[in-house]
């Protein structure tokens, strides 16, 4: 009865580390496949889930709530000048100074697409996304050489807040942004639009001095 119970504890035991090991494989397996496998950010199947649900708390709690699309500039020609190893290069420190970003101001960043990334924010209102976002800028346009290329790195971001636009879905929110992004490559690049203020005539005093390169 002695040696039985030995080897019944032994066996309940190897069970349990055995279903550690298979829920701690799980756990990482799930986290892995929400993350984009070049940039190390969350990927668009994440972004899209999360999306739904802060912006349903947004709503139920009335809190602010907001996103930044973000582009790197000239990225094909960066890519044709410089080749793709340092284009993914590019992409990597870019992906980097986003979850530096993030970490210091909250929220999370994911990549939307090709070049594009997005950042959400959750409880921040127009004025402090704005001001994420003109950090986000200036930490990309200070970013070193990489030894692959000489070629400078600037991203153009668009902003839109949940609380003024009139479509309150992800679709809508995320479409706002894409409109402040292309207002603000149209107006030179390497800088940030924030789509309600660019509407309303004054979105001057969100651009950078003009760029010589």
């Amino acid at each position: 009865m002695v040696s039985s119970s030995v080897v019944l504890g032994m066996l309940m035991h190897e069970t349990n580390r055995l279903y550690r090991a298979l829920n701690e494989s799980h756990q990482e397996l799930m986290a892995s496949s929400q993350r984009d496998g070049l940039t190390g950010v969350f990927n668009r199947s994440y972004l899209d889930a999360e999306l739904d649900k802060l912006i349903a708390i947004a709503d139920g709690r009335r809190r602010p709530f907001s996103v930044l699309l973000i582009d790197v500039d000239h990225f094909k020609s960066y890519n044709d000048t410089c080749g793709h190893l340092a284009g993914d290069e590019a992409l990597k420190q870019v992906a980097h100074t986003l979850s530096i970003a993030t970490n210091k101001y909250g929220g999370f960043a994911a990549r939307f697409g090709g070049e594009e990334f997005v950042v959400v924010l959750p409880g921040h209102s127009s004025k402090a996304a704005m001001s994420v976002a003109e950090d986000i800028r200036e930490r990309v346009a200070s970013l070193p050489s990489t030894s692959q290329c000489s070629a400078p790195i600037t991203v153009s971001i668009g902003h839109a807040a949940w609380t003024s636009i009139f479509d309150k879905s992800p679709k809508g929110i995320l479409g706002a942004a894409d409109a402040g992004l292309y207002r603000a490559k149209a107006s030179g690049r390497n800088r940030v639009i924030d789509i309600e203020a660019d509407m309303s005539g004054i979105s001057e005093k969100y651009m950078p001095p003009a760029q010589t390169h």
